[in-house]
């Protein structure tokens, strides 16, 4: 993946710093879902054992590795962001691997979900049956997720949201 930085002088929009980011393509067949996962990498394997077979490790090591070796004789003036272990993107990864808890949004019209607004509050994923499901947050603790809950209920987005938790193979209901 390629950022680049734009930025404005004197009426003329000018290229700033430029960086990537390295990822891997993982197609994982789960349940009734083949998921395409963008990794960055990190060892996901410590958060959900056996995530990545030992012999797709070894094929984005050596993607990582060869993508390095090329980019470093062929670019000039682009760096590489990694991602580091206490950023929010590997908190994210963790607890989407492992456990998290959601608000569950029954009932999304195409009109709340893509609204600039509101969409970038929701989430979409699918469980290992192949249903999608709507979602709000991503929280530590049922408690956290309270909070989200009672925001929705605040906005009045809907009536019948509920707080789930998200396992790797369930979206479970959880009791009030």
């Amino acid at each position: 993946m390629v950022g680049a930085h734009l930025k404005k002088e004197n009426g003329k929009v000018a290229l700033g710093k430029t960086e990537h980011c390295l990822v891997y393509v993982h197609k994982k067949q789960e349940g009734e879902v083949k998921h395409y996962y963008i990794l960055p990498e990190f060892d996901y394997n410590t958060y959900r054992p056996g995530f990545i077979s030992s012999a797709i490790q070894s094929k984005m090591n050596l993607f990582f590795k060869d993508s390095r070796k090329l980019f470093s004789e062929h670019n000039v003036g682009v760096t590489e962001k990694t991602v580091m272990n206490n950023s929010t993107t590997v908190e994210l990864y963790k607890r989407y691997l492992s456990t998290y808890y959601s608000v569950f949004i029954p009932n999304v019209s195409d009109t709340l979900l893509y609204d600039k607004n509101i969409g970038g509050f929701l989430h979409e994923t699918v469980d290992i049956q192949g249903k999608n499901h709507i979602l709000s947050g991503v929280f530590v603790t049922a408690d956290q997720a309270k909070g989200n809950l009672q925001f929705i209920s605040d906005c009045k987005l809907t009536e019948n949201a509920y707080i789930v938790k998200v396992t790797p193979t369930s979206i479970t209901r959880i009791s009030e």
